[in-house]
């Protein structure tokens, strides 16, 4: 199994580190560069929620602020084209796999792929 993580500083936490190499064999943590909210998939969501639920629009309390963020989710509580399009292609166009199946974010991939070739 992969996980794909940000790299904030809870991912890289020593109370994990016991727990992360017992299941090593089974598990591959794959972290994003740093400074990369195009690369996560959440960004583009909390992007569109907040243009369809909060942009340019004057709530009187917070209440209200969440309920139009609630409602904006509930569309989404399926399976549905807007998500598959936000979220959907992230595995394939981010990342490749090395010889032996690791995967390598694409960028950081095609600098291993030209040091190879010199």
């Amino acid at each position: 199994m992969m996980i794909v993580l940000d790299n904030a500083r809870y991912h890289h936490a020593k109370l994990l580190a016991a727990l992360l190499n017992k299941y090593a064999h089974v598990l591959t943590l794959l972290f994003l560069p740093p400074y990369s909210p195009q690369w996560a998939p959440i960004e583009r969501v909390r992007k569109l929620t907040r243009r369809l639920a909060t942009h340019n629009r004057y709530f009187e309390t917070l209440g209200a602020v969440l309920d139009s963020v609630q409602r904006c989710f509930a569309r989404w509580l399926k399976p549905n084209v807007t998500l598959k399009r936000l979220c959907g292609f992230t595995l394939v166009a981010m990342f490749s796999f090395d010889a032996q199946g690791k995967a390598q974010p694409a960028r950081e991939a095609i600098k291993l792929a030209a040091l190879d070739t010199v």
